[in-house]
């Protein structure tokens, strides 16, 4: 494991703690902004999909309203196992 891989395994630790912290403190709108526009949260139970959410909008709706039962939310960040995949871009230099 190089530098690289052991800084960007911190990075991604760090961020699944934003997005818990944010959580706890029911602060979805903030929550959703680490999440690109479009991205998905899909929950699976049994292999199978059981919530799929596209986009910030409905996934900050989604996530008030299944919390909102809750008056104290806190979330367990201990395990973490990590595959990360490189993808090389190509550069462009002009000249």
């Amino acid at each position: 494991m190089d530098i690289k891989e052991i800084e960007d395994r911190i990075n991604l630790k760090e961020l699944v703690d934003k997005v818990s912290i944010l959580a706890d403190q029911k602060n979805f709108g903030a929550q959703v902004k680490l999440f690109t526009e479009n991205a998905v949260s899909e929950t699976i139970a049994g292999g199978a999909t059981i919530l799929k959410l596209k986009g910030r909008k409905a996934m900050a709706e989604a996530f008030a309203s299944f919390n909102k039962a809750f008056d104290t939310i806190y979330h367990f960040n201990g395990q973490h196992v990590l595959t990360l995949k490189v993808i090389l871009q190509p550069e462009f230099y002009i000249a």
